[in-house]
C-alpha cells in the first residue's frame, strides 16, 4: 500500500495551515491573543486581500460601540421621563441619573484596566453626556440643587473623571471630562448667577491640567485646561470691576490669589524642588498667572480695605522668590533663575505700589532704595540679573518720585508754563541713578552679554536724563527767569540745547572707560535730539544773540563728541570704533 499523501491530502493540509494562520492573524487584531514569534511578513502590512476582513471587524466594533452608547444614553432619557411624568421622585429621579452616570465610569475604568481603550473612551464619553448634563438640569431647570451642593457634585465627579483617565492613561477621556466641566461650569454660573462654587471648579480644573501634564505628560491638555482656569477667573474679576456684578470683592480675591499661588507653586516645586527645566508652559502661565491673578486681585482690592494685605503678600512673594533665585538656585540652572528673579521683581514692584498707595514720596524713596541695594548685590554675588533689576527699579523710582516729569518739564515744556517743584524724593531717585550708573555691571557669561549692556545703557540713560532735568532746574531760573508766563523763551531755548551739548559731550568723553563704554552709544541720540530742537524751539523763540551761541555750540558738539566717543571706542580691546550699537 502506498504511504505518501494523495493530491488532494496535500490540499486539505495546506488549505487547513491556511485557516490556521488566518484565525491567528484574527485573533491578535482583536487582542485575544499575543503576535507569534515568526518571520517577518507577520508584521508587514497585509495584501488587500487578508486587509478586508480587518476593517470589516473594526466597523463591526465601532457601530457596537456607538450603538451600546446610545443605549445608553436612552436609559438616561428614561429615566428623565419618568422623573418628569412624577413616576419616580424628583430627589430619586436625579440620584438614580447619577449612579447611571457613574456607572459607566467605572465601566471606563474596567474597560482601561483590560486594555480596551476604545471602549473605555465610549465608556467614559456616556458618562460624561450623561453626568454633567444631569447636574445642570438638576440645578437650573429642576432647582433640586442649590448652587454650592450644585459647585460640589461637579467637582467632585469632574475629579472622579480626571482620575480615571490619570489612572488609565485614557487622554481622550481627560480631554472629554475637562471639557464638560468647564461647559458645566460656565452654564451654571450664567443660569444661577452664583459665582464662587462654579469658579472653584473652573480653578480646580485648571490645577488637574498642571497634574496631568506633568504626571501624564499631556502638555496639550494641560494648556487647554490652564486657559480655562485663567479665563474663568479674569471673567469674574473683570464682572467685579466693570460691571459691579460677579461675586463678592473678598471672594474674587481670594480665587485670584488662589490661582496664582497654586500655578508658581507648582512651577517653583518642579524646578526647584524636583530639579526640572522652567519650559514655555512655565513661562506662559507664570507670566499669566501673575498678570490675572495677582494684578486682577490687586486691581479689585484697591478699592477696598483689602489693599494693604494684598500689597504686603506681595511683597512677601517677591522676597521669597528673590531668596529663591540667588541663594537656593545653582547658577548652571539659568532657566528657573531667570523665572524666579522675574517674579521677584514684579511683586516687589506690585505689591509695594499697593501697598504704598496714595504716598508717591514713600513710594520713590522706597524703590530707590531697592535700585541701590540691587546694584551693590549684584556686584557682591556678580550677577547681571541684579544689576539688570536695579536699573528696573532705579526707573520705576524716577517716575513715582516725579524724576521724570520734573525732566519732561525741563526739557519739552512750553516756555510759557509752569514747572513742578524739584522734590526731595525726586533728588534721592537721582542719587539712586547716579549709585546704580557708578558701580560696575558683573562681567557676564556670554549668554548675559546683551543683558549687561542692557543694564547699563538703561541706567546711564535713567541718570543722564534725570541729572539734565536737575540741572536745567537750577541753571534756567537764573538765565531765563522762573519758568511760567515772564520768562525769557529764547534764553531757555539756549539753556536747554547747551544742556544736550554738554551731556553729548560728557558721555563721549565717558565712553573711554570700558564702565562706561555703553555711553558712546548715546551720543549721536543726544545730538539729534539737540538739532531737532533747535529747529522746533531755538528759531521759534531765539534772537541773533542766543541763536548765534546755540548754533555754536551744536556746531562745536557735532564735531567734538563723535570723535572723543569714537576715541574711547578704540581705546578699549575688543570693541569695534562705532559708538553706535
Amino acid at each position: 500500500m502506498d504511504d505518501r499523501p494523495s493530491g488532494l491530502d496535500l490540499q486539505v493540509a495546506e488549505l487547513s495551515r491556511s485557516v490556521a494562520d488566518l484565525a491567528a492573524r484574527l485573533a491578535v487584531l482583536e487582542g485575544r491573543a499575543p503576535l507569534p514569534a515568526g518571520p517577518a511578513f507577520y508584521v508587514s502590512s497585509p495584501d488587500p486581500v487578508l486587509a478586508a476582513p480587518v476593517s470589516e471587524s473594526d466597523l463591526a466594533l465601532g457601530a457596537g460601540l456607538v450603538g451600546r452608547t446610545l443605549l445608553a444614553l436612552g436609559g438616561a432619557y428614561l429615566l428623565r421621563a419618568l422623573t418628569a411624568a412624577g413616576i419616580l421622585p424628583q430627589a430619586v429621579g436625579v440620584l438614580l441619573a447619577l449612579l447611571y452616570a457613574l456607572v459607566w465610569l467605572t465601566l471606563a475604568d474596567r474597560a482601561g484596566r483590560l486594555g480596551r481603550t476604545a471602549s473605555a473612551g465610549f465608556h467614559g464619553a456616556t458618562a460624561v453626556l450623561i453626568g454633567f448634563p444631569l447636574l445642570w438640569e438638576a440645578t437650573a431647570r429642576f432647582h433640586y440643587l442649590g448652587p454650592a451642593a450644585s459647585g460640589a457634585a461637579v467637582g467632585i465627579f469632574a475629579a472622579l473623571g480626571f482620575a480615571v483617565a490619570w489612572r488609565r492613561r485614557l487622554p481622550v477621556l481627560g480631554w472629554l471630562v475637562g471639557a464638560g466641566a468647564a461647559l458645566a461650569a460656565f452654564a451654571l454660573i450664567s443660569a444661577t448667577q452664583s459665582w464662587v462654587p462654579f469658579e472653584i471648579d473652573l480653578f480646580l480644573v485648571g490645577v488637574a491640567g498642571i497634574a496631568l501634564a506633568y504626571q501624564r505628560g499631556w502638555h496639550g491638555l494641560g494648556w487647554a485646561l490652564g486657559l480655562v482656569a485663567h479665563l474663568a477667573v479674569a471673567v469674574m474679576l473683570l464682572a467685579v470691576l466693570v460691571g459691579g456684578r460677579g461675586p463678592s470683592r473678598e471672594a474674587a480675591v481670594g480665587l485670584g490669589l488662589a490661582l496664582v499661588l497654586s500655578f508658581l507653586g507648582a512651577f517653583t516645586w518642579r524646578g526647584w524642588g524636583q530639579g526640572y527645566e522652567i519650559h514655555l508652559y512655565e513661562a506662559f502661565f507664570g507670566a499669566a498667572s501673575f498678570l490675572v491673578g495677582y494684578g486682577g486681585a490687586a486691581l479689585v482690592a484697591r478699592g477696598s480695605g483689602m489693599g494693604g494685605a494684598v500689597g504686603a503678600l506681595g511683597v512677601i512673594l517677591g522676597l521669597l522668590c528673590y531668596a529663591l533665585a540667588f541663594f537656593f538656585v545653582e547658577r548652571r540652572e539659568r532657566r528657573l533663575l531667570l523665572f524666579e528673579s522675574t517674579l521677584g521683581l514684579a511683586f516687589l514692584l506690585a505689591g509695594s505700589a499697593l501697598l504704598l498707595r496714595g504716598t508717591a514720596p514713600a513710594l520713590g524713596a522706597a524703590w530707590a532704595a531697592l535700585a541701590v541695594l540691587a546694584a551693590w548685590r549684584g556686584v557682591r554675588q556678580s550677577r547681571v540679573t541684579l544689576s539688570l533689576h536695579a536699573a528696573c527699579y532705579a526707573l520705576a523710582a524716577a517716575f513715582a518720585s516725579g524724576l521724570a516729569a520734573a525732566a519732561a518739564y525741563a526739557f519739552a515744556a512750553p516756555p510759557a508754563e509752569a514747572w513742578p517743584p524739584l522734590s526731595a524724593v525726586a533728588l534721592l531717585s537721582l542719587a539712586a541713578a547716579a549709585v546704580c550708573a557708578a558701580l560696575p555691571v558683573p562681567l557676564p557669561a556670554p549668554f548675559w552679554g546683551p543683558y549687561a549692556s542692557l543694564t547699563r545703557l538703561l541706567r546711564l540713560t535713567i541718570f543722564v536724563l534725570g541729572a539734565g532735568g536737575a540741572l536745567l532746574y537750577l541753571v534756567a531760573p537764573a538765565l531765563a527767569g522762573r519758568p511760567g508766563p515772564g520768562v525769557d523763551a529764547g534764553l531757555l531755548a539756549t539753556a536747554r540745547t547747551a544742556v544736550l551739548i554738554v551731556a553729548a559731550l560728557l558721555l563721549g568723553g565717558a565712553a573711554r572707560w570700558e564702565r562706561f563704554r555703553e555711553a558712546g552709544w548715546l551720543v549721536y541720540p543726544v545730538l539729534i535730539v539737540a538739532g531737532i530742537k533747535l529747529l522746533a524751539e531755538d528759531f521759534p523763540h531765539g534772537r541773533p544773540a542766543t541763536l548765534f551761541v546755540a548754533l555754536a555750540l551744536c556746531g562745536a558738539g557735532l564735531l567734538v563728541a563723535p570723535r572723543l566717543a569714537r576715541r574711547g571706542a578704540q581705546s578699549q580691546p575688543g570693541v569695534e570704533a562705532s559708538p553706535a550699537p
